[in-house]
């Protein structure tokens, strides 16, 4: 499993990129390591990649403990921001619809099946998706 957080500071975005077999666990570290990382900042907009992710191993259980660390570290901190979701499979597309339903209120999410309709939703152009300053990894 792998989920890469990039955070894009110009233009305010957390490009999270999901590769291969993903499991609830993961995912609960991976943004609790992103969110205490010193360059998140509140109120980042997120583009959430699941093309290549493997989420057969993910529970809406999973989900939800998502939703509750999301909530948790920006509520106080965030008073709206965005999250799309690139979920072109149908369990993958299905997952994230499962997430918006949990998700904290200050929290907008979308979910696409196509990269281009999400960057266009967020007013960006490929290029966000490059983004530097990779601050979590884990393998």
């Amino acid at each position: 499993m792998e989920i890469i957080h990039k955070i894009n500071d110009e233009i305010k975005i957390v490009s999270s990129s999901w590769c291969g077999k993903i499991k609830d666990s993961d995912i609960l570290l991976s943004y609790k390591m992103l969110y205490e990382n010193k360059k998140w900042r509140p109120g980042f907009n997120e583009i959430v990649d699941f093309s290549k992710a493997d989420l057969r191993a993910v529970s809406n259980c999973g989900l939800e403990q998502l939703a509750a660390i999301v909530e948790d570290y920006t509520k106080e901190k965030s008073k709206n921001f965005k999250s799309v979701v690139i979920a072109p499979q149908d369990l993958s597309f299905g997952l994230a619809r499962v997430y918006e339903a949990h998700a904290p209120l200050n929290e907008r999410v979308i979910v696409f099946r196509e990269t281009h309709s999400a960057l266009e939703y967020l007013s960006l152009k490929e290029s966000a998706l490059k983004t530097r300053g990779k601050i979590n990894r884990l393998n």
